[in-house]
């Protein structure tokens, strides 16, 4: 949360005005799935992040395309 009020008050200094929604963390696992896979028990899974990257998305015919445009490393 302190990540994201600082991004929030970054850009709102360079004239952004950012969503109003509450931010909430999310991993998209699927996109434009046809049909449900069988449900099955999911096992834990570790997955250390070693830093944090700001992406640039590009929607296009072929799909979405993503570029980092800048790296963080996460502390540890």
């Amino acid at each position: 949360t302190d990540l994201v009020s600082g991004l929030r008050s970054a850009l709102v200094v360079r004239g952004f005005e950012p969503e109003r929604r509450e931010f909430r963390p999310h991993l998209t696992l699927a996109r434009k799935v046809l049909r449900a896979p069988r449900k099955r028990p999911i096992e834990p899974l570790a997955w250390p992040a070693a830093e944090f990257v700001l992406a640039e998305s590009v929607t296009g015919p072929a799909g979405s395309r993503y570029a980092a445009r800048r790296r963080w490393p996460l502390l540890r």
